[in-house]
């Protein structure tokens, strides 16, 4: 029987990223929320995909990549 125990450091660890995909998801949910009421859901997909399409880019470029042909 293996008896493996997890340091405090390596739990907090694990907590703090729960958390913060806790944050980061329910951020998420509650902003498409208050977009549906205010934004046509056309327009809403197309700006998701913008920003994420931009963000990537931006971090692949910054990374060293090339530019796609």
């Amino acid at each position: 029987m293996n008896n493996h125990s997890k340091s405090p450091a390596s739990a907090l660890f694990y907590l703090a990223a729960m958390i913060a995909v806790y944050i980061a998801w329910g951020s998420t949910y509650l902003a498409m929320r208050f977009a549906i009421e205010t934004i046509p859901p056309f327009l809403m997909a197309g700006l998701r995909f913008l920003i994420a399409g931009s963000l990537l880019y931006i971090w692949r470029r910054l990374a060293g990549d090339a530019r796609p042909s």
